[in-house]
């Protein structure tokens, strides 16, 4: 009901504002250097060109179902991670394994996307939508958490915000049943699309101050502590 109520207030406020966008990222040549060039030096140079010709190799090398589904820690997860970096290719390792059929691989697969840069993440800043529409769609706890810290990771823009994806977050916030780590990014995402319009604010600070924390975990507890002293803005 409050979820609702604050969606019909938003796409108020998107009308009022809806000409401004639409809903829905030391070299030298002396010959005292070329005398005293050795095989060490050579064998160097070799072992490097070796490693280059290795990495390209490697750098066309598809990423496959099966390399994610015999994933098992952080350290196969890490080996993957520095396939996708090889190839510079974010966007279709996400498109490629997001919305595999196997649970176990979409989720290694995002997983995967969690040790990448903000700067490598910023690729899939095009698929936002794409990224939002899945974390909602998911039966998956562990898709579902994941691609939210994707999103979470992503910029969001007065243009960005879905009212739609609000509900959700606010649903997801506050259900107590809900694994913490989803609970805690919803609560951040929300927070972040209501900053874009005042009397969203105000209606979201209302709903936290009134959660009652005797059913929720420790992290959720500590970021609301956190929003309403304004150390997060």
């Amino acid at each position: 009901m409050v979820s609702s109520m604050m969606s019909q207030r938003y796409n108020k406020s998107l009308k009022k504002q809806s000409s401004q966008f639409i809903f829905f990222h030391i070299n030298t040549h002396h010959p005292i250097f070329i005398t005293t060039i050795h095989s060490k030096y050579l064998h160097k140079r070799t072992k490097q060109s070796n490693f280059a010709m290795q990495s390209k190799r490697e750098s066309n090398m598809a990423i496959t179902n099966k390399e994610l589904e015999s994933v098992h820690g952080e350290e196969d997860v890490q080996a993957i991670y520095q396939e996708v970096r090889l190839r510079n290719d974010f966007i279709g390792f996400t498109q490629q394994f997001m919305c595999d059929e196997d649970g176990h691989v979409a989720r290694n697969a995002f997983w995967t996307l969690t040790k990448a840069t903000d700067k490598e993440l910023a690729q899939l800043q095009v698929m936002l939508n794409e990224l939002i529409d899945l974390s909602m769609q998911t039966d998956n706890s562990s898709v579902r958490r994941l691609s939210l810290n994707i999103v979470e990771r992503l910029k969001m823009s007065e243009q960005d915000p879905r009212a739609d994806f609000l509900d959700f977050c606010l649903d997801r916030m506050t259900h107590v049943e809900e694994f913490p780590g989803t609970q805690t990014l919803c609560m951040k995402l929300a927070f972040r699309m209501c900053k874009f319009y005042p009397e969203l604010m105000d209606e979201f600070m209302r709903i936290i101050e009134t959660m009652d924390m005797d059913f929720y975990k420790p992290a959720i507890k500590s970021l609301r502590n956190r929003i309403l002293s304004g150390k997060i803005r």
